[in-house]
């Protein structure tokens, strides 16, 4: 892993091809692992590390893949540029100006704000469903450890794709797209992805924009149509590890998403 070879746009855009490393999967993915483990402290240090253990996937550039690490590392870049941790930055750049009282940087602290909904993962090799609610979620870092809001994210995404968060240039950046990986075509078809952006195509012509996030038991699905009119959000919880389960729930959560972001739009 060369990092000279590596620029920040690679990491942004899932096509450095380091190793996507997870601290979980060297713990076991049962259960009682969650159990065990639902309260470590896993710091940026260690999710790098694990990253480094493995060879790249790819040769920087050649390919797409989609990453945490890559995140991880730009939180650390964010630290070193400006002085700042990345949780103030966002603070500062984002959460503030676009008042979004529901988002926030939780640290070591497990619980969520009341109220919330619960989260159910049902791991292999068990009949019953895990409360995956209550955990640390230091392991995501920059690619992932904030809460928010349903509202909270519908307001950051119109915000961004309309113009209002960044500059026309820095938001055209963003949206400068490769194609994604296989693996994740089959989930999302069609799926382009720019720096921190997902893009695919709407069924009544034009695209979606946004970005999904997953953790055991949860997926967030969200759309933003491209001049910014209409958008959603999708919290859903109860999940599982079966491909074909995973694979059906997915296509329904982007009918949802395409059917909510057309509605009206068609003739």
């Amino acid at each position: 892993n060369d990092g000279r070879a590596i620029t920040i746009r690679q990491l942004l855009q899932h096509t450095s091809g380091i190793y996507n490393y997870y601290y979980f999967n060297d713990l076991g993915d049962d259960a009682a692992a969650f159990e065990r483990h639902r309260f470590d402290h896993v710091s940026a240090d260690q999710l790098i590390a694990g990253a480094m253990k493995h060879s790249p996937e790819f040769q920087p550039g050649t390919a797409w893949s989609y990453s945490n690490p890559n995140y991880v590392l730009t939180g650390q870049i964010i630290e070193r540029v400006t002085g700042h941790s990345w949780e103030q930055e966002v603070r500062d750049r984002i959460i503030e100006p676009l008042r979004l009282t529901g988002t926030y940087a939780p640290g070591d602290d497990p619980f969520l704000p009341e109220p919330h909904t619960h989260t159910y993962h049902r791991y292999p090799g068990s009949d019953e469903y895990t409360d995956t609610t209550v955990r640390n979620m230091s392991w995501g870092g920059a690619a992932g450890e904030l809460v928010s809001t349903e509202r909270d994210l519908d307001t950051f995404f119109t915000a961004l794709i309309d113009g209002k968060l960044l500059p026309a240039e820095q938001l055209e950046e963003m949206q400068t797209v490769v194609e994604a990986g296989e693996d994740y075509q089959r989930a999302f078809p069609d799926l382009h992805y720019g720096l921190g952006l997902m893009r695919q195509p709407l069924s009544c012509g034009g695209y979606r924009w946004g970005h999904g996030g997953d953790v055991e038991g949860a997926t967030i699905r969200d759309g933003v149509t491209a001049d910014g009119e209409r958008s959603i959000v999708i919290n859903a919880t109860g999940k599982t590890d079966d491909d074909k389960q995973v694979l059906r729930a997915e296509a329904a959560l982007q009918g949802l998403t395409d059917t909510m972001l057309c509605e009206g739009m068609r003739g």
